[in-house]
């Protein structure tokens, strides 16, 4: 209902949008209307993708208040999803009224955690080419390289945790990541199995 109100301040609905965001990174499991056990992640997506409009304006909304960020203002704001330090920086932000690096931070979580969501926000969205080249240019330089570090550095602890468990495996199982030119790759090897998967294509 928070996310919906078209009645709260935009402060409320970015801090509503927040927390509900750091949720998703909690494997907590709910019920959906089938009986079926879903994700939060899984139904919040389900609900933005039956509502485009809700998403549409809430980006709409923080990139107004996060692409005029100077360099110095958006070092300030804390990517990291879950953890007492993004807390406290949310906390600090609210207090200071600073509510652009509330609106970066929303933006960063919205591309990490519902990429399909944004590649169709985007595709369907109404900007002009004007708008496009500026909204562009926004992720690649300050959203994507944050999106790209969070998830190779996801891949390098699953490689530590795979390199702890060895002795669980009957064959030598190894991981590899690679980083070849705009895309990351993961490199599994099992036995004389080799499998190789993009994990993130820029």
């Amino acid at each position: 209902d928070a996310i919906k109100s078209s009645s709260a301040s935009d402060l409320e609905s970015i801090i509503v949008w927040s927390l509900v965001l750091d949720l998703t990174f909690i494997n907590s499991g709910i019920s959906s209307s089938d009986g079926n056990s879903s994700s939060f992640r899984r139904a919040i997506t389900e609900f933005l993708r039956a509502n485009d409009d809700i998403l549409a304006d809430f980006m709409k909304k923080c990139l107004e208040l996060a692409i005029p960020m100077s360099d110095d203002d958006f070092r300030q704001v804390c990517l990291s999803p879950v953890s007492d330090e993004s807390f406290d920086n949310l906390r600090y932000s609210i207090s200071g009224g600073d509510i652009s690096l509330v609106a970066a931070r929303a933006i960063y979580l919205v591309l990490l955690r519902l990429p399909a969501l944004s590649r169709r926000w985007f595709d369907h969205s109404d900007f002009d080419a004007s708008s496009v080249n500026t909204i562009k240019s926004f992720v690649k330089k300050r959203i994507s390289p944050q999106i790209i570090e969070f998830e190779l550095g996801a891949l390098r602890r699953f490689k530590k945790d795979l390199s702890e468990q060895k002795d669980d495996f009957d064959g030598d199982m190894k991981m590899s990541i690679r980083i070849i030119g705009r895309e990351i790759w993961t490199v599994f090897s099992f036995t004389e199995v080799r499998i190789q998967e993009i994990c993130i294509r820029s």
